[in-house]
């Protein structure tokens, strides 16, 4: 009954948006076609900046436009979990969602070849979308709280494991639970007068057993805390196996749209990396076999996701058997930790330098996000002799695909210590979403111009 509750709260929410966007269409339309009434300047003579648009055009794109809000409000959490209130993170939210579907919409007009939008309309619905969206929320929440029914709860396990649920239900009343009582241990018509049962913390198998079939007896729902085997990162989630019901425990991200999204936009990304560079890739090539007659490629073994080794390209940056005098270096490396860098590595090349400090020698290496060995953005593939010397903890940056860049590389390039690195790269894994994933490729761009510790 809870899930049924959280349920008709969400649908609520989504159809509180749906009348919150038509609205801010309605009066974008409007002003701009009142705009383009009266507005009296000329761009050349005879040539008005802002022509008057037909309103019941603009408006015939509402089932356009409130869709791809929508699904790109959805795709982004705001429906499978409350609205927590107004803060400067969900006004952030809801910028970048605007955004996001502006994008989507333009491109789906492109597509379809739609030739009676305005710009400025669009423009402008997106900036009021935002405004719109955050009174929905407000509504919602209003609505919830005043109209909403008790739902009595009844919670089995000690109090300390229960606090974090009671505090979570202090802080939702809008969720209209109540909690009856609270028993260390399940006693004789424990499940007797309440909506739900819930277990927190651990109980003995046989208590467990016993409480299920008190429950089924009587038809009251029964829940039963996941993290009751204590993982403090990992997230539990149910799947049916043909029949067979499991609690799967993962510390990577599961959201699986926005992950197959993310494999989508690797391809693409991949696929336009690709041609658009085919110009500049053949001239650095040429460049390389001139610098020194060596080969182009450079081709060395890297870990993948889950342990998984593949063979890495890049344009080569080093001499010739550059590899048989690391031994000699180790010593001189500028970083602490199993990895090695080197500032003035006499290893590089002329033209090496000049690739390592512009990131083009890892161009070929979209063909591997092509291939699906690396993403665009994640974590950087490690040597395996860097691999073997990783504390357990570290291993975990591991459980991710690589990637071309990612959080360190944007934030933390010239920084020293390896350790920092891979902390880097497992809060990327733990605060993983599309929207982050997005903004890292932005902010690779100008940590690229910069060259700032690259080496």
């Amino acid at each position: 009954m809870f899930r049924e509750r959280l349920t008709w709260l969400r649908v609520f929410h989504l159809g509180s948006d749906v009348v919150a966007l038509v609205v801010a269409l309605v009066v974008v339309a409007f002003l701009r076609g009142q705009v383009g009434a009266w507005w009296p300047f000329d761009v050349v003579p005879g040539q008005q900046i802002l022509q008057k648009v037909a309103v019941s055009d603009q408006l015939s794109l509402t089932w356009m436009l409130v869709p791809a809000w929508l699904v790109v409000l959805g795709w982004r959490g705001r429906y499978r979990r409350l609205p927590l209130g107004a803060d400067s993170a969900r006004w952030m939210s809801l910028l970048w969602s605007s955004l996001l579907a502006m994008l989507a919409f333009v491109g789906l007009v492109f597509l379809l070849r739609v030739d009676t939008v305005s710009r400025t309309v669009v423009t402008g619905f997106a900036l009021g979308a935002i405004p719109a969206l955050w009174v929905s929320q407000r509504i919602a929440l209003a609505v919830a709280r005043r109209f909403g029914h008790s739902l009595r709860l009844r919670v089995i396990g000690p109090s300390s494991d229960a606090a974090p649920l009671f505090d979570a239900l202090a802080s939702h009343p809008e969720w209209g639970v109540q909690i009856i009582g609270r028993d260390d241990v399940p006693g004789p018509g424990v499940a007797d007068d309440v909506d739900e049962v819930v277990v927190v913390g651990s109980l003995p198998s046989a208590d467990l057993a016993a409480l299920a079939a008190s429950c089924e007896e009587v038809g009251v729902p029964l829940s039963v805390q996941a993290n009751f085997l204590g993982t403090r990162i990992a997230r539990a989630s149910v799947r049916d196996l043909d029949g067979t019901a499991l609690l799967t425990f993962t510390t990577t991200p599961t959201r699986s749209a926005e992950l197959a999204v993310k494999r989508v936009l690797d391809i693409v990304g991949a696929c336009l990396g690709l041609v658009v560079s085919a110009p500049l890739f053949a001239l650095l090539a040429v460049l390389v076999r001139l610098d020194d007659g060596g080969p182009v490629f450079y081709v060395q073994e890297r870990v993948g996701r889950y342990g998984r080794r593949f063979r890495m390209l890049k344009l080569r940056t080093m001499g010739v058997g550059a590899d048989a005098q690391r031994a000699a270096l180790a010593g001189q490396s500028d970083v602490e930790g199993p990895a090695f860098k080197m500032d003035n590595d006499p290893r590089i090349t002329r033209v090496g330098r000049f690739l390592r400090r512009s990131s083009l020698d890892e161009l070929p290496q979209l063909v591997h996000v092509l291939r699906g060995d690396m993403s665009l953005v994640g974590p950087r593939p490690p040597l395996p002799e860097e691999v073997d010397q990783y504390a357990r903890w570290q291993r975990r940056r591991l459980s991710m695909r690589p990637g071309l860049t990612g959080l360190w590389q944007v934030t933390a390039r010239d920084e020293p210590d390896v350790a920092r690195w891979i902390a880097l790269d497992l809060q990327y894994i733990d605060q993983w979403s599309l929207a982050g994933d997005i903004q890292l490729l932005l902010r690779t761009v100008p940590a690229v111009i910069s060259g700032r510790g690259a080496r």
